[in-house]
């Protein structure tokens, strides 16, 4: 499929109205992903018999923006949060001025966590992560370690098959272009900047139903679709038990 110039610059700068549609969809999606993790969390304080207490949990690729505009965490959340990247987010202690006693940051390679590494944690979290791996062996190899960790996880990824991608909504479906027009195109921004200056490039490897069940097979699923649309994947797990 390729879009001629006309098209791509309409999708590029959409009419307003398109552009508050989908900014609707948007806060109708996280909105409903927040009321299905807070219940998530209270259903794995109930199983772990841990109502009071801190809960640890370990953000496979999240940020420290993310858990403050869309979770708002304070200390009454009564969550510790440890965000696990393969390169250093955040070299600036000053960074966690706001919310340093409820967020901490490890530079690791999510693959290669080791059960004692887990052994500190109660839950696993990710957002929109497992895409962004550059092969699909290293998402079966991510997946595999959250899925056999004994932990309660809450995974989500964007719907493959969904006519709106979170990374270029003004293309329908998006995550179905052949790879080389995805590049082109690009999943929004192409790179990172990393603290020494070097750039980290964004892969984007989209996943559908059957491969997240292919990746966890005891998860419950979820289809998040928001005014009836389609979008994102919810694959999670509240008893601690090994797949």
């Amino acid at each position: 499929m390729v879009q001629s110039a006309e098209t791509v610059g309409v999708l590029v700068n959409p009419p307003r109205t398109l552009f508050r549609y989908l900014q609707g969809i948007r806060r109708k999606t996280r909105g409903d992903r927040f009321d299905r993790f807070k219940a998530f969390v209270q259903e794995v304080r109930t199983a772990s018999g841990n109502k009071d207490g801190i809960l640890q949990v370990l953000d496979v690729g999240g940020t420290k923006v993310f858990w403050e505009n869309w979770w708002r965490i304070s200390e009454q959340d009564r969550l510790h949060v440890t965000l696990l990247n393969d390169y250093k987010l955040y070299p600036d202690e000053k960074t966690w001025q706001s919310t340093g006693s409820m967020i901490d940051s490890v530079c690791q390679d999510a693959t290669t966590l080791t059960p004692a590494d887990l052994s500190k944690y109660d839950l696993i979290f990710s957002n929109s992560t497992l895409e962004h791996l550059q092969t699909r062996k290293a998402q079966k190899a991510l997946a595999k370690m959250i899925a056999t960790s004994g932990l309660p996880y809450f995974i989500q990824v964007p719907n493959k098959f969904s006519p709106i991608d979170p990374h270029r909504p003004y293309f329908p479906f998006f995550a179905l272009y052949p790879s080389p027009i995805r590049s082109r195109i690009g999943p929004g921004p192409a790179y990172k900047v990393l603290e020494n200056g070097k750039r980290w490039k964004m892969d984007y490897s989209p996943l559908g139903v059957r491969d997240m069940k292919e990746f966890f097979p005891t998860a419950s699923f979820t289809i998040e679709k928001p005014f009836g649309i389609p979008m994102s994947i919810l694959a999670c797990r509240t008893s601690p038990a090994a797949d």
